[in-house]
């Protein structure tokens, strides 16, 4: 990859025209956190931690990467960006790496002590260029004072700048006019060109890994009449990934992926060309559709980092998917299942209702890559053979054991190839961690948790769903905006304007039975911080389908707390309870309602057990 970015240097060790730096990023531990939680811990003795998750950076290191991105991750409790034995000691003196270091977003804030605009330690660490995207102006006076104090020695600054400089020279920066100015552009000839994208729909053919085949249902003839279900199979966003046009990979269309393929695009190909039929058709029409074979195409919605962190590992979300195969089996309809996904998941119920499933990963923009290998010719001869294998253990459990250990279904290099028996027969099983097993029910957590949806309201529309960072009521009344927290974009800040009421508030898609969480002495709890306190009544509600439902007046609550200062506000359920609230019906939770002026962040949302008498509003159980 660094060799691909930026070719090899020319005599005086620079870069060749149309070429760019690359960066070895997270260094170091990125992908070895405590129960794989993002900018977790990692809990590795240093010599496991550089002979394991090192590796990778000296083989970057030897290609002559120019630069290196520290990690948002801690290892054995320290913050990557406050630790220079770690990018000082290591990386720049025993690796010998004369590139630049550069922090990760606002990630000099997460060192303990320091702020997003002030923190010498990670300066003094090995940090040589600040990614501060709000607070670079701060930054850099702060770094002045520090300098002038000798906080940080003036010998830290010229090293910082000389790797800074080195790696401009290095770029020809200094040699060439800006690159708005430059003649030189990369267009479709370079950039998505048919030869790359022959070699990425070749990737996808090569990396399927089939993990069930019964009865040698695969591959599939092409003149059969084919039924696809699962709007994954439409969606080139689903193939995608995090990262791909917005960070998290969501609010995209299928045009903001030019030249792009989806799967149901692929099959379509194949099997007309081949004078079959393929027809798109819809979950409430499945009972009534009639076919050769069904296609399910299902997986993850997209996710960039934290969003994608899992309590266990089964697929978060509603279960058409697994509804649509279960009512195609019990037809006699043989299902085909196409699993979407960057990592192993436990597919327990898939695997039993399907008759052959096979993972496709994230194929990006050349779905068609997947019909390649999946459709054969007329006779349901091969045309490409499957040849993935897994690259990691797939689980057997949605949750691992004592030691930390998931149970292993299929090991590592596992993968059927056409006309390979599937192996054991027997129903796997297919429980999950039961609610009663958790101690927390989350809500919202950096982003909302299937099946529950962000909305505002005010007079003029009182239901608009949040789509995006950034969003204002319809009657201007209240806007909600990302901010971070702990960690980029894991909290949302909420602003009512006092021009009329105005709400906020969570709502599932399906109504929820709290009973039980009731009964395990549960309270709703939220993380929250009051930039400008109620000017006017503030109420929290709780709906069983509005008008069912109950309400706290939280105002008194809201105006005593501590200015920019995140606190915990717990209420127990059974004042809800008390109050009306039909515990087996629960579709809101919480809404936040003001006429008045109100600024406020919120981090997190969620139930809590064991917590009733502990609550900030508490009350009494019979």
């Amino acid at each position: 990859m660094v060799r691909g970015l930026q070719g090899k240097p020319d005599a005086e060790g620079r870069l060749v025209a149309g070429r760019v730096a690359a960066t070895a990023k997270h260094f170091i531990g990125d992908g070895a956190t405590r129960d794989g939680i993002d900018q977790g811990d990692v809990v590795l003795e240093e010599d496991q931690l550089i002979r394991e998750h090192g590796a990778g950076y000296l083989s970057t290191l030897d290609e002559g990467v120019l630069t290196v991105m520290a990690s948002f991750n801690s290892v054995q409790g320290r913050k990557v960006h406050g630790d220079k034995k770690l990018m000082t000691d290591l990386l720049k003196t025993q690796w010998r790496f004369d590139g630049l270091v550069v922090s990760d977003w606002n990630g000099i804030g997460q060192v303990a002590g320091c702020t997003n605009s002030d923190c010498a330690q990670a300066i003094n660490a090995g940090i040589d260029l600040v990614m501060a995207p709000e607070d670079w102006k701060d930054v850099h006076l702060t770094l002045l004072r520090q300098v002038r104090s000798g906080v940080i020695p003036m010998s830290r600054i010229d090293d910082a700048v000389s790797r800074i400089l080195r790696t401009k020279l290095r770029l020809g920066l200094f040699d060439h006019a800006g690159p708005r100015k430059r003649a030189q552009k990369l267009g479709t000839d370079v950039v998505g060109s048919s030869a790359h994208r022959e070699l990425a729909r070749e990737a996808v053919r090569k990396s399927l890994v089939m993990l069930k085949n019964d009865q040698a249902v695969l591959p599939l003839a092409a003149n059969q009449k084919l039924l696809v279900f699962g709007d994954a199979a439409r969606e080139i966003s689903s193939q995608a990934g995090g990262w791909s046009v917005t960070w998290q990979g969501t609010e995209t269309r299928n045009e903001d992926f030019p030249g792009a393929t989806s799967i149901f695009e692929g099959l379509q190909r194949s099997v007309e060309s081949a004078g079959g039929q393929v027809s798109f058709v819809t979950a409430e029409d499945a009972e009534a559709a009639e076919g050769d074979v069904a296609l399910v195409v299902f997986g993850e919605r997209p996710y960039a980092e934290g969003e994608g962190d899992l309590a266990q590992l089964g697929l978060r979300g509603d279960q058409t998917h697994l509804q649509i195969m279960r009512t195609l089996r019990a037809r006699g309809i043989p299902v085909v299942a196409i699993l979407l996904t960057g990592r192993p998941l436990w597919l327990n119920p898939e695997l039993n209702a399907a008759n052959a499933l096979v993972v496709a990963w994230l194929p990006g923009s050349e779905g068609e890559g997947v019909a390649d290998v999946l459709i054969g010719d007329a006779e349901g001869n091969a045309r490409y053979p499957v040849t993935g294998r897994l690259p990691f253990p797939w689980p057997a459990s949605s949750v691992a054991a004592e030691d930390g250990k998931f149970p292993v279904l299929y090991p590592r290099d596992f993968g059927l190839s056409f006309g390979e028996s599937t192996g054991p027969a027997e129903r796997l099983p297919e429980s999950l961690v039961t609610q009663a097993q958790a101690q927390d029910f989350p809500i919202f957590d950096r982003r909302t948790i299937s099946p529950w949806r962000m909305f505002v309201g005010d007079r003029e529309n009182w239901q608009q769903a949040i789509v995006g960072s950034d969003q204002v009521s319809a009657a201007n009344a209240i806007a909600i905006t990302t901010t971070d927290r702990r960690v980029q974009g894991d909290s949302r800040r909420l602003n009512w304007t006092g021009r009329s009421d105005a709400q906020w508030y969570l709502q599932a898609t399906r109504a929820m039975d709290l009973t039980e969480w009731h009964q395990r002495d549960a309270v709703l709890e939220m993380e929250l911080a009051v930039h400008e306190p109620p000017t006017r009544a503030v109420e929290l509600r709780v709906d069983c389908q509005y008008p069912c439902g109950a309400k706290a007046d939280v105002t008194r609550l809201l105006r005593a707390a501590p200015k920019d200062e995140w606190v915990r506000l717990s209420l127990d359920l059974e004042c809800f309870r008390s109050s009306g609230l039909a515990l087996n019906r629960v579709d809101t939770l919480p809404l936040i309602r003001t006429a008045g002026r109100l600024s406020l962040s919120v981090a997190k949302v969620r139930l809590v057990a064991n917590q009733g008498s502990n609550a900030t509003i508490a009350c009494r159980r019979q």
